[in-house]
């Protein structure tokens, strides 16, 4: 659950283009003035286009990240690094469909990340759940996931790999002989039934880790 008070500001939610008009330093300024008590950023919808090379690592307190819909291209290596208690992590790209009435106006605002650093993610030992569906990677480094030992959802669908993503990837191999991973959506999106989990018993902000199936999806409730 989010709250705030006079010393504590626990969620942030940021969605303004004219983000991406400010100067480089005013940015990172920017981003460095965040409170280090946040635990939720979302700037989806933001367009920032980049982010500061110096990294989000400040924010030690964050569980929950959403940077979609950012035209992010490339990430700075050090963008994750320090968020050891980070649990959700969206960078997903335009998941609209062509039918859908979203669909134009957020058509230029969706990522499209290319490439990821073997070391992207390192020590996000608690990320649980991460999103990257729907952006332009054609390779995915092979200890790109080495130490998320407790991720249970990886979306990746939706991205021109070359060759074709599958199971057998080297990437997988060590989240697939451990109990933790239950979602793997290579080419199907297959719900988000543990975030919804989460927002419904308002648990999104917890720690709790929970091995064993994902709760059931709502169509199946």
């Amino acid at each position: 659950m989010c709250s705030s008070s006079e010393t504590r500001l626990d969620c942030l939610f940021i969605s303004s283009p004219k983000l991406r008009n400010l100067q480089v330093r005013h940015r990172e300024e920017g981003f460095l003035a965040i409170p280090q008590t946040v635990r939720r950023l979302d700037l989806s919808g933001s367009r920032l286009r980049t982010l500061p090379e110096v990294g989000l690592g400040h924010l030690s307190e964050l569980r929950v990240l959403n940077l979609e819909f950012n035209e992010l291209v490339r990430l700075p290596v050090q963008t994750f690094h320090g968020l050891r208690h980070l649990k959700v992590l969206w960078l997903t790209g335009n998941h609209y469909g062509i039918r859908e009435p979203e669909y134009l106006k957020m058509k230029q605002a969706g990522n499209r990340i290319e490439v990821l650093a073997e070391n992207q993610f390192e020590g996000l030992q608690g990320l649980q759940v991460l999103l990257m569906h729907h952006n332009r990677l054609s390779e995915l480094p092979e200890g790109l996931l080495r130490g998320l030992g407790r991720l249970r959802v990886l979306k990746l669908l939706d991205n021109p790999f070359e060759p074709r993503l599958s199971r057998k990837h080297a990437a997988f191999a060590e989240l697939l002989e451990g109990d933790a991973l239950q979602q793997l959506d290579l080419y199907d999106d297959s719900g988000d039934s543990l975030e919804d989990m989460w927002e419904e018993t308002g648990t999104y902000l917890a720690d709790d880790f929970t091995a064993g199936p994902l709760p059931p999806l709502r169509s199946e409730l």
